[in-house]
């Protein structure tokens, strides 16, 4: 059984403002692979969620880790990694974007 992850509310936003950029200026088969590679490193992350670098200074417990032309933070959760947010690389989140 692989280790899960849940994509909170704020990200499944972002990943869908990321699919219809890449779909508008990359095209569909693009935008594919962006978003499989994507999912396949918050899938690298629940398999070892010490991957990421600390962000405790933006919130306890919060990691990041960038793929791409993003970075995305997520935190552990009950055993499971949450993916909180998927940005561009120039956005640092304050606090209260996450």
């Amino acid at each position: 059984m692989m280790p899960s992850y849940r994509i909170a509310k704020l990200a499944e936003w972002d990943l869908k403002a990321i699919v219809r950029h890449t779909l508008k200026t990359l095209g569909c088969a693009q935008t594919r692979h962006y978003l499989r590679g994507l999912l396949d490193c918050f899938q690298t992350v629940a398999d070892d969620p010490t991957l990421g670098c600390q962000c405790n200074a933006i919130l306890p417990g919060l990691r990041r880790i960038e793929y791409n032309r993003h970075v995305f933070f997520y935190a552990l959760s009950a055993g499971r990694v949450i993916i909180a947010r998927v940005l561009p690389l120039q956005m640092m989140p304050q606090r209260s974007l996450l």
